[in-house]
C-alpha cells in the first residue's frame, strides 16, 4: 500500500509541476486557431475526416497583416477583429486538407483530415 500510495504522490506532484500539462478541452468538433505575433496557432491542426467542423479564429494581436482570413476552397474570407472569437462552420468538415491564408499571403495554416 505504501508503494502505491508513494507512485500517487509523485504523479500528483509531476502534473503540479507542469509534466502532465493539458490543453483545454474544446467543444467536440470545434478547432482553436489564434492569431499571434507568429501567425496562426496552430498552424497546422489534424482532424477527423469528413466530420463536421466548426473554426474558431481568435485574433489576438493587431502586430501582423492577419485581419482578415481566406479559406482555400471554399473562397471565403472572413473578417477578424481583434480578441473576438470568429467562428467559421464547415458542415461536411474536410476529407484531406484545408489551407487558411492572410490577407498578404504572408501567413498561413491547414487543416489535414485523417
Amino acid at each position: 500500500m505504501k508503494a502505491s500510495c508513494g507512485a500517487a504522490l509523485a504523479i500528483l506532484l509531476a502534473c503540479s509541476l507542469g509534466s502532465c500539462a493539458r490543453s483545454k478541452p474544446q467543444p467536440a468538433g470545434e478547432v482553436a486557431i489564434s492569431i499571434t505575433d507568429d501567425g496562426f496557432e496552430p498552424a497546422r491542426s489534424v482532424v477527423p475526416k469528413g466530420t463536421p467542423l466548426t473554426l474558431v479564429f481568435t485574433r489576438q494581436t493587431d502586430q501582423t497583416c492577419v485581419t482578415d482570413v481566406t479559406i482555400g476552397r471554399l473562397g471565403k474570407t472572413v473578417a477578424l477583429p481583434i480578441h473576438q472569437p470568429v467562428r467559421v462552420e464547415l458542415p461536411a468538415g474536410i476529407e484531406d486538407t484545408l489551407s487558411f491564408t492572410c490577407p498578404m499571403d504572408m501567413y498561413r495554416g491547414m487543416l489535414q483530415a485523417r
